[in-house]
């Protein structure tokens, strides 16, 4: 792609005072990127030049020519930075004209030689016309009339209320979530009114309305007729209005949303009549949600889940336009890579609208920015199929040099421009498409093993990947502030920061926005894709069926270009529940069996497959992959440890006792839950009533039944539980407490599927590769499964996901015959020396070890060995006198490179923490530097020296603000000082940052 945005050369004539010819309105906000001033030497008369070694196309938005005669123009740009779309000026000697130019992004000026060389483009041509509908005109009304107030398109009711002043509190502010339930329960219409030049938009061949989100169920009217109606907020919406549009400025449109509330309900009425219930009938009551959402293709989590508040909403949650062509567009491209004959094959989908006929003829042309680039160019005949829509294919030759796209950790992520374009042959008109694609080899490999089972794992280029990571679910309850580019980078650097490299996006959301998988192909995160399905039984009804197919589609075309995402899966958890009763379907088991195939096998995984042929789709997670399939979709054990993938979750046992978790071939979904930070709940409770678990606020935030029950047993088994809850230093201290035991029996569990990485017991199970918790980020501030909270601070769990997600660490556990095993693992891709250190503490003596063990060690590549057993009671002999040796001694472990650290440190704690003999430690932040600007100028950092006066586990710094992340934090301290740093990815220079400490024993004067 050029940076720079420069027309030159190529002067046009043509007669004065004509208009702008059909073709020189452009869209403002479609595709400008930089801003700059164009400067015409001469006299108006533009109609449209390019440079093909720059862009192809500069396009005249308004401007009139001047009478006399034929004029010749000489334009050039001078560019500046920005994200608004180009202003420009035309100027003259006796007088100026503003006009507003839109350059659209090219190739580089490579490429475009190479376009002009093969003959695929002899004349730069136009592009469709589009008219965007974004921005704050809107108005939004509710039914009876009484608040109608100003509305932002992207958006929804509730920002848009909220930005007026009609809910006057943040919605997450104590009961909001339920007191704010009136805006669900109310029916809105969106509506603005536009211009359209006749001689530009009206005179093209088609004219379309389109909606890339609506939520959801509404009706759309164009100058008060009815174009449609809309039920999928996951699919794009095209509506012909040609014939309603006029002339001039009084068009209008209007988008008249149903409550999903009353829709949902509508809907289970209808289905309920038509045949059969299909459950379940509501939420739990904990989630203080609302019913039926699993009949309305909407964002499941909107109706509340055990992470997450109700807000039904609705509104035009993603960009409105109307395009206008006399040709085609290219809406989207998938990709399929020949390995063997080194050829992409394009499936270049082109729209020419519902309604048309007859035939376009033109030439699809394709050039991928490889070194040397290659083209291709064909002929075509466009002819209108299914709605409006026509496939045409290009084979493309690939260089040998091509480099591979790879998972973070295993190897570079080189992305390629690939431009295809459509060129009509008959009408001066084209239309592009550019993506950025990365080169890799995917497979989900399901060998047979013996003695029972298949294996299942990610094999990427080659190499068998151990997938990393967590569970993503939306970045915002609201889907409008869900897509938010800042929000996805804080939160996915976060995640490669933390040393993941895969991430499930959660079937009860929303498919991401195409930034979010553009990131995740930059950062090279690998993403398990849900269909938008979770926790619940389907219809199957024809028109639902229908709209899942063609939401499929749309999706599996946006989608499947990307390089990070490689595997589908049809649901969340619904193969489980129908097999397990969930919702007492057991005693009409095969009517809900037939609809569940009928759904996910017939419709989403037949979709899926016709999109992309050579994909990987799972019915479900949990599923017991290929043998689900194998027993007909539905698994006699969908949670089976000899297959596929397992949700597990057990609150009861210890958490910190490996020998309670269970074998899995892939661990998607695991973990344990907790309070975020004080800091970040303090802003929406009312510190005088809120403290405690027993307060109405805090029992209303607690989705989970049982919760908070729950947490207390994990934190007694280990640490002293506060005293009292409900007051502020109790409370705090129970944030505390609960981020260490959720950090503690995650690590614990993430470690236990890391070791059994090649390891296959005598049952057959065993030889784990996945191990992705629950969850990584929030929705709103509350007790969850996250490592992130809400607003991006890491609590303790994000910085242990960095340590135990290491591509090299050392694990050991504590077997019930009291031997201490001790295992390195690996996901370096060649062999590696290390010397293995294990330290014998005594909780008295900081800094000093009572014995220690070392052995050099050569740790394969890709691997987990175990390198040590050793007997505790004799390694415990040097550490204590005492008969309770375990309550003075513990366990530390590291790995060095020569003298080098090469991973993170660990250890073993042998007696709960509240029974062992800990010191009180008073640990202070005792020097504090900066704040520096970071290597590369963006970004600043604060170094800080932490010391104590005696060993003092889980040392926790905070913040006095969430925008930043230490370099570690949590840790275990055994000597002193310590240095650890601050990092921020803005400039510091204007905040005032406040630090803390504290620790498990921390002095009770400080």
């Amino acid at each position: 792609m050029s940076d720079s945005c420069v027309c030159t050369g190529l002067p046009v004539t043509r007669k004065s005072l004509d208009p702008a010819e059909p073709g020189d309105v452009v869209g403002s906000q479609h595709w400008g990127r930089r801003t700059g001033n164009l400067t015409f030497e001469g006299r108006r008369g533009l109609k449209r030049f390019g440079n093909p070694w720059a862009n192809p196309s500069c396009l005249i938005r308004s401007g009139w020519a001047r009478q006399g005669k034929q004029e010749t123009v000489k334009p050039h740009v001078e560019p500046s930075s920005g994200r608004a779309p180009f202003q420009f000026v035309w100027a003259e000697p006796d007088h100026g004209f503003e006009s507003e130019v839109l350059l659209r992004p090219a190739t580089s000026s490579a490429m475009w030689f190479l376009l002009l060389h093969l003959g695929l483009t002899a004349t730069l041509t136009r592009a469709e016309l589009l008219l965007s509908l974004n921005g704050p005109y809107w108005t939004v009304a509710g039914s009876n009339g009484t608040v109608s107030v100003p509305a932002t398109v992207p958006g929804g009711i509730y920002t848009d209320l909220r930005t007026a002043g009609v809910l006057d509190g943040d919605p997450f502010y104590r009961f909001n979530d339920v007191f704010y339930r009136w805006v669900a329960r109310d029916n809105w219409t969106y509506a603005r009114t536009f211009a359209i030049n006749a001689d530009t938009f009206l005179t093209k061949r088609q004219v379309t309305l389109v909606f890339h989100g609506l939520d959801t169920v509404a009706e759309v009217f164009v100058n008060n007729v009815s174009v449609g109606v809309t039920n999928n907020m996951f699919t794009r919406y095209a509506f012909p209005v040609k014939r309603l549009l006029r002339a001039g400025d009084n068009n209008s449109v209007e988008v008249r949303f149903l409550s999903p509330i009353t829709a949902a309900e509508q809907a289970y009425r209808v289905q309920s009549a038509a045949g059969h219930t299909v459950p379940p009938r509501c939420v739990p009551v904990e989630y203080n949600g609302e019913c039926h959402v699993n009949h309305l293709r909407k964002m499941q989590a909107s109706f509340g889940w055990d992470w997450g508040p109700a807000f039904p909403s609705v509104g035009i949650w993603k960009s409105v336009e109307i395009i206008a062509y006399d040709a085609v567009v290219v809406r989207d491209v998938t990709i399929r890579y020949d390995w063997g004959n080194s050829t992409l094959t394009l499936g270049v989908h082109l729209e020419l609208g519902n309604g048309s006929s007859g035939a376009i003829r033109g030439k699809l042309e394709a050039v991928l920015g490889s070194n040397p680039q290659v083209g291709v160019s064909r002929q075509v005949i466009v002819e209108s199929g299914k709605e409006g829509e026509y496939l045409g294919v290009l084979v493309l030759p690939v260089p040998a040099n091509i480099e591979l796209w790879w998972p973070i950790g295993l190897g570079e992520q080189y992305l390629y421009n690939l431009t295809v374009r459509f060129v009509g042959a008959d009408v001066d008109e084209r239309s592009v498409k550019q993506i950025r694609y990365g080169f890799r080899k995917v497979s989900l490999i399901q060998d047979k093993l013996t003695p029972k089972g298949l294996t299942f794992y990610l094999k990427v280029n080659g190499v068998a990947m151990f997938a990393k990571g967590s569970n993503w679910i939306p970045a915002h309850i609201l889907p409008e502030l869900s897509v938010d580019e800042r929000t996805y980078k804080n939160l996915l650097t976060a995640a490669r920061d933390a040393n993941m490299n895969m991430l499930r996006v959660w079937g009860g959301g929303v498919y991401e926005d195409d930034s979010f998988y553009q990131l995740c192909d930059e950062l090279g995160l690998i993403i398990w894709q849900d269909a938008m399905f979770a926790c619940s039984m389907y219809p199957a009804s024809e028109g639902f069926l229908a709209s899942v197919e063609r939401e499929v589609r749309q999706q599996v075309r946006r989608l499947q270009h990307h390089a990070s995402v490689v595997v589908w899966a049809g649901n969340n958890e619904n193969e489980a529940a129908l097999r397990q009763n969930w919702y007492e379907t057991a005693a009409n088991f095969s009517l809900y069996r037939r609809d569940y195939v009928s759904l996910y096998v017939d419709t989403v995984r037949a979709a899926f497959t016709k999109e992309d042929p050579s994909g990987m789709f799972v019915t479900s997670s949990p599923s017991n992959g290929d043998e689900t399939e194998k027993e007909g979709f539905v698994a006699s054990n969908p949670q089976s440890p000899f297959y596929g993938d397992t949700h597990y979750y057990n609150y009861l046992a210890d958490g910190w006792n490996a020998n309670v978790y269970s074998m899995s071939r892939f661990a998607s979904e695991y973990g344990f839950q907790s309070l975020p930070s004080f800091s970040t709940l303090h802003s929406v409770m009312n510190t005088k009533w809120d403290l405690g678990t027993t307060s109405n606020w805090s029992i209303h935030r607690q989705h989970h039944l049982g919760g908070y029950m729950e947490m207390k047993m994990q934190i007694s088994r280990h640490m002293h539980y506060p005293e009292d809850d409900s007051t502020s230093s109790g409370f705090q201290r129970l944030c505390y407490l609960s981020q260490v035991n959720q950090a503690m029996a995650t690590k614990v569990e993430t470690e236990h599927y890391r070791r059994s990485r090649g390891v296959l017991d005598s049952l057959g199970q065993g030889m784990t590769m996945g191990a992705l918790y629950w969850q990584l980020n929030d929705v709103w501030q509350a007790p969850s499964w996250s490592s992130l909270e809400f607003g991006g601070r890491w609590k303790l769990l994000h910085y242990f996901a960095a340590r135990f997600f290491a591509p090299l660490s050392v694990s050991a556990y504590l077997t019930p015959d009291d031997r201490v095993e001790v295992h390195i693992v690996s996901d370096r891709l060649e062999t590696f020396e290390v010397t293995l250190v294990v330290h014998v503490y005594n909780w008295g003596e900081l800094g000093i070890p009572k014995d220690e063990v070392m052995l050099n060690v050569s740790i394969d590549a890709l691997s987990s060995q175990q390198v040590l057993s050793l007997n505790l009671d004799e390694l415990l002999t040097k550490c204590s006198n005492e008969v309770n040796a375990r309550h003075h001694c513990f366990l530390h472990f590291y790995l060095l490179h020569g003298s080098q650290d090469a991973g993170p440190d660990n250890f073993i704690f042998l007696a709960p923490l509240k029974d062992s003999a800990l010191r009180h430690a008073s640990v202070r932040v005792v020097e504090r530097h900066g704040p520096f600007r970071r290597k590369g100028g963006v970004g600043s950092y604060y170094s800080l020296e932490v010391a104590t006066d005696a060993i003092a586990p889980f040392v926790w710094l905070e913040a006095s603000t969430p925008r930043g992340h230490f370099s570690d934090n949590g840790f275990l301290m055994v000597s002193t000082p310590m240095t650890v740093e601050f990092i921020m990815d803005e400039d510091a220079d204007s905040l005032e940052v406040v630090f803390n400490v504290t620790s498990l024993h921390q002095a009770p004067d400080l």
